[in-house]
């Protein structure tokens, strides 16, 4: 349908004008634009309401006016009503008086009788008493008769049937024996014999290698036996022997673990801190052979400088405690590895020269697997600062 031209009406449609508006813009215009929108039948206009009610003021106030009167009216022929009291609670009556405390009984007196009970001991035998000594010291010019009167019932007696079941009624002090001078124990021999059955028992001509423990014998179980032979035994064991210790290149694992890695020195840094501070200070032998960790057993290290043992944390940790707990006598080192220590290595050096001792010896490594025609490897020149340093200026062991 064209825009200007009038729609017809029809009886679906109704009357009405049902042409549609445009703007200026030639947009259509809604026929409710600009209006209000009225409330639904669920709303009320209050607005509205109060024009309305403004309209019948003047009859609403009759109305209420009338309504007043009614009410009067009503009030005046209902009868008046009485108020309701409050109740008020009655006081509670006076409680009868309290009966006086039951008295309570004296305590007995050690000294008062107590009531007499049935015998229920067991039959008694004159062979059953135990013999009992008396001792009277009696002036010179007494004259007057003595009595002496014993209370067999405070004596303890023993009955047939205690004495055959070997039981005892109350306990019985029982006299000290003299000790058996006759028999000679181990404490009572001279101290020179008992060195030299420390010096069987703990001593060894070779050397404990830990890497091969051929010779460490359950023999020091001997020094628990007691507190004096703990502190004479144990001056032999960790003074008259010599300790080897080297790089362990065998691998385990705990049993939480799935990666097995190399123990290299953990076992002497656990031996060290085993045996205490006090057992360091009695070593008197000790020979280090340092060495590099292998590819195979340190996987997760990839370069070679990391193997070297001069970056061994768990090296490090027991040249610090052989330096502030040992007192050694001699000490010997073997160096090995795939480069020869050199001044360069600062660090590990200064560790190691902390070390002192009254003799330092080098030595080539005991193991099968080194060469034994090749050179220890460090420099002349590091190796003249370690036995400088090493080496004690004063003399702690006089020479034998």
């Amino acid at each position: 349908m064209p825009p200007g031209q009038r729609r017809a009406t029809g009886l679906e449609l109704g009357d009405g004008d049902f042409e549609i508006k445009y703007n200026r813009s030639g947009r259509p215009i809604r026929n409710c634009a600009g209006k209000k929108k009225s409330p639904g039948p669920d709303f009320v206009d209050l607005q509205a309401l109060d024009d309305e009610l403004s309209e019948f003021g003047d009859d609403l106030l009759l109305d209420d006016e009338l309504r007043e009167l009614e009410d009067e009216d009503e009030d005046e022929d209902e009868p008046p009503k009485k108020k309701r009291k409050i109740r008020v609670r009655s006081p509670s009556p006076t409680p009868p008086p309290l009966s006086p405390l039951p008295q309570q009984d004296p305590p007995s007196r050690p000294d008062s009788p107590e009531p007499l009970q049935p015998d229920t001991r067991p039959q008694l035998y004159l062979h059953d008493l135990e013999p009992i000594n008396l001792t009277f010291n009696i002036a010179p010019g007494f004259s007057g008769p003595l009595k002496v009167q014993l209370d067999l019932s405070s004596v303890p007696l023993r009955s047939k049937s205690q004495k055959s079941l070997g039981t005892v009624g109350q306990p019985r002090k029982v006299e000290s024996r003299q000790a058996d001078n006759s028999k000679m124990g181990f404490l009572k021999l001279p101290p020179e014999l008992r060195n030299k059955v420390y010096n069987l028992v703990f001593k060894d001509k070779s050397k404990f290698d830990f890497l091969s423990p051929a010779n460490i014998q359950h023999s020091s179980a001997f020094l628990r036996s007691c507190k004096q032979i703990y502190e004479e035994g144990r001056t032999v064991l960790y003074g008259e022997n010599i300790f080897y210790f080297a790089r362990n290149k065998e691998m385990r694992r705990p049993f939480w673990a799935a990666e097995r890695k190399e123990i290299g020195y953990k076992d002497l840094r656990l031996f060290l801190k085993t045996i205490g501070p006090s057992n360091v200070s009695y070593m008197r032998h000790l020979w280090l052979c340092f060495d590099d960790a292998t590819p195979s057993s340190t996987p997760h290290l990839k370069r070679s400088e990391e193997r070297r043992y001069v970056h061994d944390g768990h090296l490090i940790e027991c040249l610090k405690a052989l330096a502030t707990q040992a007192q050694l006598k001699k000490v010997t080192l073997t160096f090995w590895g795939r480069r020869a220590l050199a001044m360069t290595d600062a660090r590990f050096l200064e560790y190691l020269c902390k070390l002192k001792a009254d003799k330092v010896e080098m030595k080539q490594p005991v193991n099968d697997s080194y060469y034994w025609h090749a050179p220890s490897r460090i420099h002349e020149d590091s190796k003249a600062v370690v036995v400088k340093e090493v080496t004690r200026k004063q003399k702690l062991y006089v020479e034998e």
